[in-house]
C-alpha cells in the first residue's frame, strides 16, 4: 500500500499550527461485519484503550487525564487543560466515532488486517491516539492490537 503523509492545521485563537502526519491509502473496502463480531471488536478496542491509558496514569507518564468507559462511550479529559476526547461505539453504522480537540471529529470504519480506519485520508486510529497523546500529552502510550484483537477484558 502506497505511504502518504496528510497535513493537519489546528487553528487556535492566537495561532496556526500544523502538524505531519503519515497516513497509508486504504484499498478495498471497510469489512462487513455482522453485529456481534462489530460489538466484540469495538468493546476490545475501547477496553484496550482504557487499559493502555491505566497503565500511563500508574506510571506518572505525561500530563494527569481523567478517563471513564461506560456503555460504549469513553471520556479521557486532560486536567491541564480541560480537553476532552470522546471515543464512542456507532452500532448502526458500525463505526468507532472520535470527538479529539486536536484533530476534530471522525468515524473510523473497521479494514481487517488494519484495524480502525478514517476512510477519508487513511488515518489509523491506533496511529492518531498514539500521536496525539504523545505529541500534545507526553504520554507514551503504545496501543498495539488496537482494532485487531477481539478479545481484551476488562477485570
Amino acid at each position: 500500500m502506497a505511504s502518504r503523509i496528510a497535513r493537519i492545521a489546528t487553528l487556535t485563537p492566537r495561532s496556526l499550527t500544523t502538524r505531519t502526519m503519515a497516513t497509508k491509502s486504504v484499498g478495498g473496502r471497510p469489512a462487513t461485519l455482522d453485529g456481534g463480531r462489530y460489538m466484540r471488536l469495538a468493546t476490545s478496542s475501547l477496553n484496550l484503550v482504557l487499559r493502555r491509558l491505566e497503565r500511563c496514569g500508574e506510571d506518572g507518564r505525561g500530563e494527569e487525564f481523567d478517563v471513564d468507559l461506560s456503555d460504549g462511550v469513553m471520556n479521557v479529559v486532560f486536567g491541564g487543560t480541560g480537553e476532552t476526547y470522546v471515543i464512542n461505539r456507532q452500532p448502526p453504522s458500525k463505526q468507532i466515532w472520535l470527538s479529539s480537540p486536536v484533530s476534530g471529529p471522525k468515524r473510523f470504519d473497521f479494514y481487517e488486517g488494519e484495524g480502525w480506519v478514517y476512510t477519508k485520508d487513511g488515518t489509523r486510529l491506533k496511529a492518531l491516539l498514539e500521536e496525539e497523546w504523545r505529541d500534545k500529552r507526553g504520554l507514551s502510550i503504545d496501543l498495539e492490537g488496537l482494532g485487531i484483537l477481539e478479545d481484551v477484558e476488562l477485570d
